[in-house]
């Protein structure tokens, strides 16, 4: 998520940060070399304090994907290793994935959940 901000003086302006780079700046350590801050749990939009932690920049590509299955009244149809994959295999995009499994919207019989 991002926010903008409007600085006082015209050489800045405004400026874009992200939320959970601000939460960094005031209520963490701040950066750190080497390492990025994610949210814990995969969400993105989930910025609280306590689903912030650091993680090493170099090792976040697999680790933080989070399986999602899909669901009908009989059980589970299919089981994809991302997000990504499950909006690419149900011709959806990223965020209309994110935004079905989080609002638990049933579409022709079928929703998605994370896979936990």
């Amino acid at each position: 998520m991002l926010v903008t901000l409007y600085y006082p003086c015209e050489e800045i302006g405004q400026k874009t940060h992200r939320i959970r780079s601000l939460m960094r700046d005031v209520f963490m350590d701040g950066p750190i070399p080497g390492m990025c801050v994610k949210n814990k749990n995969g969400d993105w939009q989930c910025n609280s304090l306590s689903n912030l932690g650091y993680f090493p920049s170099n090792n976040l590509s697999i680790s933080f994907r989070i399986p999602v299955k899909k669901l009908n009244r009989e059980g589970v149809v299919d089981i994809y290793p991302s997000i990504t994959a499950a909006a690419n295999a149900n011709f959806l995009t990223p965020s209309g994935m994110r935004y079905r499994i989080i609002h638990h919207i049933q579409y022709d019989g079928c929703w998605f959940e994370y896979d936990k």
